[in-house]
């Protein structure tokens, strides 16, 4: 017995040394593991950023399966793009990306933003990524370290050329010799060249500045002349030219650069358009390219000049009515007057394509109780004026947005059941009806709050003058609220005292009625479902209580009906305002269209009492819940 004791004791002490030595290792193994994973963590994000710079490189130096396209090294958000497609962790972004020239080395020529147009066959592109690497828990106040790679490539500026082997596998080896002959009227001119060669099927012309790099030719030319029918090729100051001869295996190296620089006249006002804005009447403006050397446009129609001024837009502003088989030219002039070739646009656009019914009609509701209302809309149609919406098969509006009400804030009344179209026209044609919508969603009966306030100021209670205050409420509301003040024989002072010696309507004269809510034109059968509850304002300066009475009425031309009715006292010395919240009764009272709720309020026939309700700081209202 005495031997298990001292086994159990003897166990507990080795139980408690392993919980005591695990407790002391545990926080360094927590450490070497997150130490591992975060060093991992790096060297994974270390290795995307260095992919993303040689995919970004290797994209910018080659030219792609197209010899004629722009050359990659200058598409920055291309290189950018090839980059950030290698990752999957770490967020590279195209900040994160410098992008720069040399020639192999030396001083940079120039970053990918700049688009520099020095950089030749044998320069370098130039990537460097760099991104922040934040540590996580346990390394956060030791960062962000930049993790940063930087290669470089040698540009393939003429391209890789592409296609079959033939003429012996190889593009042609000779560089053509470019020369240009200017012409006497405008600034265009003819290329010639020669080539020593026989290995060319042809030759491709580019012009090469201003970027982008833009073949001029659409047909390989198969002369040793551009244009090949002797025309004269427009042109401006400062384009660079350049021929390159080409056979099924290829290009061959570029000529020698022609650079525009003798261009005495003026050339036709390129990319000539006309853009319309309407069809009835036929309208809208033209647009074209600037002219070198230009002063100023000419606009012809059908020969008769009709517009001169220095914009490259005709008219200026606004829009000028056309039409169809109207020949419209546009030429350039110098400060002489000297005009140079016209650029010629005949107009075809002016008949209107045929017209589709309006699709997309929607009914919004914007109000469910009486008088229930909102708004339609649809989908524009090409060529449409406007449109007509129809209501039961009877048209009851025509509008030229999509939208009835035309208005963003106004709504029209509907019934359930009631059916509306919309159709698009113009003056030559109508589009048969939408399809339909029919109103769904106005209540029968609902419930509704209302709460009138007598009046709303910043400013502490003051006395009205002669007008009586407003009243604010909603404007959507299906009823009409009028406010009526009198004070005995006075009505300069409308809703100042209650008089002493009041009596009940319909014979007193005296009481202040505070409140009038009168049925509207939409008005139903106002059913009261809950008690009237009236909150005033009011002081009491006298050495003594002063009691006032509240009376509930529904007045139907002379006839008063009282519907409930409530005392207060007002405290002796009361001089600051203070409110009186009374419950008037009411419930269950049907209020019919035309009748109006009224409240009197009468002293208890020995002093006067004061009332305020004409300020934000001090409310007075009238509550109750009806239901119609």
């Amino acid at each position: 017995m005495e031997s298990d004791t001292r086994n159990r004791s003897f166990r507990k002490r080795q139980l408690g040394q392993g919980f005591l030595e695990f407790a002391l290792i545990l926080p360094v193994l927590l450490l070497i593991t997150w130490g591992i994973i975060e060093f991992g963590r790096m060297f994974f994000i270390y290795t995307e950023v260095s992919n993303a710079a040689r995919e970004a490189v290797r994209f910018g130096v080659a030219r792609g399966t197209d010899p004629y396209a722009d050359p990659n090294y200058l598409n920055c958000q291309g290189i950018r793009d090839a980059g950030m497609a290698t990752v999957v962790l770490t967020p590279l972004q195209n900040e994160h990306f410098a992008i720069a020239y040399d020639h192999g080395g030396g001083p940079i020529l120039g970053t990918c933003a700049d688009q520099p147009g020095n950089v030749r066959l044998g320069d370098r592109l130039l990537i460097t990524v760099t991104y922040q690497l934040a540590p996580l828990i346990l390394f956060q106040d030791a960062g962000p370290f930049a993790v940063q790679f930087h290669t470089a490539r040698t540009i393939v500026h003429e391209g890789i050329p592409m296609g079959d082997a033939g003429s012996g596998g190889l593009p042609p080896g000779g560089s053509p010799s470019l020369g240009v002959t200017y012409g006497q009227d405008a600034c265009a001119v003819s290329f010639s060249w020669t080539y020593d060669g026989d290995d060319a099927d042809g030759f491709n012309l580019y012009r090469i500045s201003p970027l982008p790099v833009v073949k001029v030719n659409g047909p390989l030319i198969t002369g040793n002349t551009y244009p090949t029918d002797g025309s004269l090729l427009p042109v401006a100051n400062g384009q660079i030219y350049y021929v390159r001869a080409v056979n099924d295996a290829g290009e061959g190296s570029p000529s020698n650069p022609v650079t525009i620089s003798g261009c005495t006249g003026l050339i036709a006002p390129p990319n000539l358009e006309f853009t319309r804005t309407g069809y009835f009447p036929c309208s809208g403006y033209f647009t074209w390219d600037e002219v070198p050397d230009a002063a100023g446009y000419r606009v012809y129609r059908n020969g008769s000049q009709i517009g001169d001024g220095a914009s490259l837009r005709f008219p200026a502003t606004g829009e000028f009515p056309v039409a169809d088989g109207e020949e419209y030219q546009v030429k350039a002039y110098k400060a002489g007057g000297q005009e140079g070739p016209a650029a010629t646009l005949t107009i075809d656009s002016c008949t209107p394509p045929p017209l589709s019914p309006p699709t997309g009609l929607s009914f919004t509701l914007n109000q469910a109780f009486l008088p229930c209302n909102g708004h339609f809309t649809w989908n524009a149609v090409d060529g449409a004026e406007g449109y007509r919406v129809y209501q039961n098969g009877v048209q009851v509006e025509q509008v030229t947005t999509t939208r009835y009400p035309a208005a963003s804030n106004t709504y029209v009344p509907v019934l359930n059941g009631d059916q509306y179209n919309v159709t698009a026209f113009h003056p030559l044609e109508e589009t048969a009806f939408s399809d339909p919508v029919i109103v769904s969603g106005c209540s029968e009966g609902g419930q509704m709050e209302l709460t009138f306030y007598l009046h709303s100021n910043p400013t502490p209670p003051v006395w009205h003058g002669n007008a009586p205050p407003p009243l604010v409420m909603d404007p959507t509301a299906p009823a009409h609220a009028n406010l009526y003040n009198y004070n005995g024989t006075d009505p300069s002072k409308p809703g100042r005292n209650v008089t002493k010696n009041g009596g009940t309507p319909p014979g007193e004269t005296n009481p202040t009625k505070y409140l009038e809510w009168r049925g509207g034109p939409y008005a139903e059968p106002l059913t009261l479902l809950s008690n009237a509850t009236l909150t005033i304002w009011g002081r009491n300066s006298l050495n003594q209580d002063v009691t006032a009475s509240y009376y509930l009425y529904n007045r139907n031309g002379s006839t008063y009906t009282l519907l409930g009715s409530a005392t207060y006292s007002w405290p002796n010395k009361m001089a600051d305002w203070a409110p009186a919240s009374v419950n008037l009764g009411g419930a269950g009272h049907v209020l019919q269209p035309g009748h109006q709720l009224v409240v009197w309020v009468i002293s208890d026939g020995l002093k006067d009492i004061e009332f305020a309700y004409d300020t934000t700081g001090y409310p007075s209202r009238l509550e109750f819940t009806g239901e119609w």
